[in-house]
Parts: C-alpha cells; sequence; structure tokens
C-alpha cells in the first residue's frame, strides 16, 4: 500500500494507514527503522515475543530481526522512519518499545501539523523525536560547545540550522540532540520554536501587525505562527491579543496615591 504522504524530505519519513486486520508475514527489514503508532492498535510476533502496541508509542526494531505483524480491528496510522543515519549500533535485543514523552508528542504534532510544507522544520523535529532511541553516558557539566551552540540558536532561532551547529560542534546530529536534552532538558528544535514564538508574542505585544510579528519571529507566514501558537500554547494570536488585555505599563497612567 502507498504512504499517505512525504513527511519530510530528507529524512525518509514516510505516514502509512494499515488497513483492518492487514497482516504481515515474517519478514525483516534492511535497515532499523522507527514506527510511530499515531493511531489504532498493531499485534507484533518476534521470537518469544508477542506484544500489542496502540497510539502515541515508539518501537524500534534493527534490521536483523525477523517479525510478524497484525493490525488491529480499526487498522492502524504509522509514521515510519528510517534511521540508518541516526541509530549507529542496533541489535535484536535492543527492540524497543516505548509510550512517547510529553515533548515527543508535541515534536509528532507539529510533524503531522506542517507536513511537507516546512521539510527542514520538521526534518530537525523527527531526528529530536527519535534522537533518544540510543543511550549513552553523559557526565559532568555541559560542555563549552553545547552551551555556544544554544545560545547561537537562540541569537537566530529562524536561520541557524541545528545540523549546522552540529557540524560545528564536531559532533553527530544525534549525539547533539542527545547531549541538548541531556543537560538542557529539552530538545534543540522544541527550543528554537519555542524562541521563535516569544520574539513573534513580543512584537505582537508592541503593537506590530500579525503578518510583521510573524517575519520577527521567522515564521513563514501568519498561518504558521497561528499553528505553532495553538500546539504550544493552546491559543491563536488574536485570541491572545485581543481577548485578554494586553498592558502597557509604560503607557498606563499613574494612579495618584489614596
Amino acid at each position: 500500500m502507498q504512504p499517505l504522504r512525504l513527511a519530510a524530505a530528507g529524512t525518509h519519513a514516510k505516514l502509512w494507514f494499515y488497513p483492518p486486520g492487514f497482516r504481515q508475514a515474517a519478514h525483516s527489514h534492511e535497515q532499523a527503522h522507527v514506527s510511530i503508532i499515531i493511531g489504532g492498535s498493531i499485534r507484533e510476533v518476534c521470537g518469544g515475543r508477542d506484544e500489542i502496541g496502540s497510539g502515541s508509542q515508539l518501537r524500534l526494531r534493527p534490521y536483523e530481526i525477523t517479525h510478524q505483524v497484525e493490525f488491529g480491528p480499526d487498522g492502524a496510522l504509522i509514521l515510519a522512519v528510517e534511521v540508518e543515519d541516526v541509530v549507529t549500533r542496533t541489535t535484536a535485543s535492543r527492540w524497543i518499545h516505548r509510550d512517547l514523552s510529553v515533548a515527543q508528542r508535541v515534536l509528532l504534532q507539529w510533524i503531522l501539523a506542517e507536513g511537507a510544507s516546512a521539510e527542514t522544520d520538521v526534518g530537525d523535529c523527527i531526528q529530536d523525536l527519535i534522537a533518544d532511541i540510543e543511550t549513552e553516558s553523559l557526565r559532568g557539566s555541559s560542555p563549552v560547545w553545547l552551551t555556544q551552540a544554544r545560545e547561537r540558536l537562540l541569537d537566530d532561532p529562524a536561520t541557524v540550522r541545528i545540523d549546522t551547529l552540529a557540524r560545528a560542534a564536531g559532533v553527530h546530529r544525534a549525539h547533539f540532540a542527545r547531549a541538548f536534552q541531556h543537560w538542557f532538558r529539552t530538545s534543540p528544535s522544541l527550543l528554537r520554536r519555542r524562541a521563535m514564538l516569544m520574539r513573534a508574542i513580543a512584537a505582537m505585544a508592541s503593537g506590530e501587525r500579525l503578518a510583521m510579528a510573524a517575519h520577527a519571529g521567522g515564521f513563514a507566514d501568519q498561518s504558521h505562527l497561528c499553528r505553532a501558537m495553538r500546539s504550544m500554547m493552546g491559543t491563536t494570536p488574536n485570541h491572545l491579543m485581543h481577548r485578554h488585555s494586553v498592558q502597557h505599563p509604560f503607557n498606563t497612567r499613574r494612579l495618584p496615591p489614596r
């Protein structure tokens, strides 16, 4: 069956829908891959393991395993990601099956909302979403290169590319994301989106029109800004600025003492 749409060019990620009751006979894959179950359910049998997976779960399957799959009574909508450039050491014993964290759910929401319309940004979100499927020992304090990268990202969130920061630091993109998450408790793509959104909100609060505020934040257009604000804050720019009274202290008349 054909994928519904390309999730992000260059990341080898596609969105698939498998119909109810569909079965895949025992098979293996040429490379490791991640399946993120968005809706529905699946049953996987591999060796002595017989597991049920449902929505908001992530599964890593190393390339050498053989498994059978049966899709549930409602079918399953799955984001499939090839991870040869992200996972370098996967073995059959490292078949991972876990629920998505809150941060991963936010990233997944952005991926689905943006689709192929913002390919670079979506690609970064996908890489951050699956970056923690490999664990590594990280000790001590934040390294200087990582702190400097964070400052560059905050200074220019709209144009500085995360893979560029990783290359400048001399580390793999996946290691960069895992280190960032470990020391700063957020992913680089989440931090970038928050920084962009805060700039846009500051512009709106200072009286800029929505189109100019979107530009100030580095968003493609007003719609892009609205989607970002809705996913992060559960509201829209108009609701934020017009339904709530935004006060400017420097313009507020000082009341006389009682």
